[in-house]
């Protein structure tokens, strides 16, 4: 089903839940209908973190490790810092600062809204 072992588990982690419920079994769910709704269901759902876009994207822990280990190009960009994901339509425009090691959505110009707080006071550190 999975060749990555935490999304295999999840999804027959669903599957076996899916196929034990009591409507499941009253309604006789055929098996591949269940397998199918487990299927969709593995990952995690999160929005694009550009404001303007707020786009779904689900996201498998073998998409994380290829991110991560730079395998294949991914169907989104992720800042590990602020743990913020962006879609495919919007990673072209995303971009990696160096100054506060993040990676933004940047539409118009590039500016960096890192914020940090030294001695209880908020700054904002502008880039561009």
């Amino acid at each position: 089903m999975f060749t990555n072992w935490s999304d295999h588990y999840q999804c027959l982690s669903y599957r076996f839940a899916i196929a034990s419920s009591e409507l499941s079994e009253i309604l006789k769910i055929p098996a591949i209908i269940n397998k199918k709704i487990a299927e969709y269901s593995t990952g995690k759902i999160t929005n694009c973190a550009n404001t303007k876009c707020q786009a779904g994207i689900c996201i498998l822990e073998s998409d994380m490790q290829d991110f991560r280990c730079l395998i294949t190009l991914t169907n989104f960009n992720f800042c590990s810092i602020k743990n913020k994901y962006f879609c495919m339509k919007c990673e072209p425009s995303t971009t990696y600062f160096e100054c506060c090691d993040t990676i933004q959505c940047v539409l118009e110009c590039q500016i960096c809204y890192y914020r940090y707080v030294l001695n209880n006071c908020t700054f904002m550190i502008l880039i561009s």
